[in-house]
């Protein structure tokens, strides 16, 4: 999955006191939850909702542990389809990785993909996040000073 986030300006949400409050505000900038999201299980609150839940209650308060999708969906509630769709989200971001996690079965054990917090914690997956916005930002000033000697060659 590749890197994809909108940059937009923001004001930092310091002044909210409560963490679902500032979680929910959080991961509507980055559009993991998009603006107007109306959750399709008739919850009726946000915080109530599969991704909300899922990214606040399994990958944000347990950072030292990764979930596979079917642990996801069954302590959700919900579809693996559902779980695939929000992890794919959090992959793309950079706020999640993938783990192998070894689970006990009744003919031995097997590794299996598990998704867990990026780094193991949000400040520090998120400091990966600015690195890549740098890059993509450095990238952007390249092609613009290409661009602009291009079309000095151009106009002599």
């Amino acid at each position: 999955m590749k890197f994809r986030i909108t940059v937009a300006e923001n004001t930092p949400l310091t002044p909210l006191s409560d963490l679902d409050d500032a979680l929910i505000e959080f991961l509507c900038m980055i559009e993991y939850l998009p603006k107007g999201y109306k959750p399709r299980t008739g919850v009726s609150h946000l915080k109530e909702s599969i991704p909300y839940k899922m990214f606040k209650d399994h990958i944000l308060m347990r950072p030292d542990r990764g979930w596979t999708i079917d642990e996801l969906a069954v302590s959700l509630g919900t579809s693996r389809v559902t779980i695939y769709r929000h992890i794919k989200k959090l992959l793309g971001l950079g706020l999640v990785e993938k783990v192998k996690k070894t689970i006990e079965a009744e003919n031995g054990s097997v590794v299996v993909t598990a998704y867990k917090l990026a780094k193991g914690d949000i400040l520090a997956a998120w400091l990966n996040i600015e690195e890549n916005i740098n890059n993509a930002v450095r990238n952007y000033r390249v092609t613009v000073e290409h661009i602009k000697n291009l079309s000095l060659r151009v106009r002599r």
